[in-house]
This record gives C-alpha cells, sequence and structure tokens, in this order.
C-alpha cells in the first residue's frame, strides 16, 4: 500500500487543525493555485511539534506580506 499523497495529507491537516470557514477557503485556493508548494508545505508541516505551530505556519502562508 503506497503513502497518502500530499494533497491528502495537506487537506486532512487543515481539516483536522480546525481553521474557520474563512481561513479554510484561503488556504484551499492558495494550494489550488500553487500546487507545486503542496509537497513543501506537508514536509514543514512534519517539522513542527503542536498544533499551534502547525497553524501559526499555514496562517503565514495566507496572510497579507
Amino acid at each position: 500500500m503506497s503513502d497518502p499523497n500530499p494533497l491528502s495529507i495537506l487537506k486532512g491537516e487543515i481539516n483536522r487543525l480546525e481553521f474557520v470557514s474563512g481561513e479554510k477557503i484561503r488556504l484551499l485556493s492558495h494550494f489550488t493555485e500553487n500546487v507545486e508548494k503542496i509537497a513543501v508545505a506537508v514536509s514543514c508541516l512534519e517539522d513542527f511539534d503542536t498544533d499551534e505551530d502547525k497553524r501559526t505556519y499555514l496562517r503565514s502562508l495566507i496572510s497579507p506580506p
């Protein structure tokens, strides 16, 4: 059996971390427009120890600079 694909992992994490609806929509839109960044994001998520750090990281991807 093969490992889940990065998109499935990412979507699972976004759902598990319980983002509010607007954030979830922005995150999914971000990765729809930047498919090449999905594997990198999944790899980075593995480096965080807490759910709060994972949420902060993902929010940083959709926050204005």
